[in-house]
C-alpha cells in the first residue's frame, strides 16, 4: 500500500537505528509479489555531485549523464533507489533531481 500511493519516502532517524534494514526488508517483501524488483543502495558520500548527475568526458569532448540518470533511465519499472548518507546541512544538490524524478520508488534516508 505504501508505494502504491507514494513514490518517494523519507525515513529519518539516528545512525545505526535500523533504517537501512527497514528499507531492505520492505523491498524483499515486495519481491515475493513481483520478482522483477531492481534495488540500488547508493552511498551518496562516496560519489561526487558530478558523478551522480553529469560529467564531462574529456576524451570525447561531450557531457555524459551521471549515475542517477543512467540508473533511472535504464530501469524505469520496479526500481527502488535507496539513497543513503545525505548531508543534512546541504540537500540542495540532490533535491531537484529527487523531487522531479518520476521513475520507480525512492527511499531517502537521513
Amino acid at each position: 500500500y505504501l508505494t502504491e500511493n507514494h513514490s518517494k519516502i523519507l525515513i529519518v532517524g539516528k545512525s545505526q537505528y535500523g533504517k537501512s534494514l527497514l528499507i531492505k526488508t520492505f523491498v524483499k517483501s515486495k519481491s515475493f509479489i513481483n520478482s522483477k524488483q531492481i534495488y540500488h543502495h547508493i552511498m551518496l558520500q562516496l560519489w561526487s555531485s558530478e558523478d551522480l548527475f553529469i560529467k564531462y568526458d574529456y576524451d570525447k569532448n561531450i557531457f555524459q549523464q551521471g549515475l542517477l540518470y543512467n540508473i533511472t533511465e535504464l530501469n524505469k519499472d520496479h526500481l527502488y533507489l535507496h539513497l543513503d548518507g545525505f548531508n543534512q546541512n546541504d540537500l540542495s544538490s540532490i533535491e531537484h533531481f529527487i523531487l522531479y524524478l518520476n521513475h520507480g520508488h525512492i527511499f531517502w534516508k537521513v
